[in-house]
């Protein structure tokens, strides 16, 4: 899976020496299209837009035929990467368009000398039946990377 990516897209790696606005505003695009709203504020954006130009954080594109289908953004201080956000291009859903992603965001970790990538939250399905398919379908994603599961409590006040 991840080798169709590497071998089928352009992969660009954007941080503090390459950004450009641009590339943001095509990932918030992209972003908005596939949700079909949205989702976020533009002050978020133009917010990891700064962290990339500081060098805390750092995006992913993935291009076919000069067209953004696939972007990524992971924020990296303090030697641990959290995976940010995503989008992908849904009528491509059946290319595995992220895998190539997150293994180059893993790979540029590694350069930066993270000591832990985290790609977030996944779902014990024998435990958790309130989760939606979608959600179902990103854990099922990140859990194919393998790595150590750890436990997270998360507290919510809910009034």
């Amino acid at each position: 899976l991840i080798n169709w990516g590497l071998n089928t897209m352009k992969i660009n790696i954007y941080d503090n020496t390459n950004i450009k606005w641009e590339t943001i505003e095509s990932f918030r695009t992209l972003h908005i299209r596939e949700a079909k709203r949205e989702t976020r504020s533009l002050q978020t954006w133009r917010k990891q837009f700064e962290a990339i130009s500081n060098g805390l954080a750092f995006c992913i594109t993935g291009k076919l035929n000069e067209e953004i289908i696939s972007a990524a953004y992971f924020l990296c201080p303090d030697k641990i990467c959290y995976y940010g956000s995503s989008a992908s291009r849904r009528d491509l859903f059946d290319k595995p368009l992220g895998h190539a992603i997150i293994w180059e965001a893993i790979l540029e970790s590694k350069k930066r000398g993270v000591y832990f990538f985290n790609i977030g939250s996944t779902y014990e399905f024998k435990f958790n039946k309130l989760a939606t398919c979608k959600e179902k379908n990103i854990a099922f994603f990140k859990e194919g990377f393998g790595g150590n599961l750890v436990m997270n409590y998360i507290i919510e006040n809910r009034i």
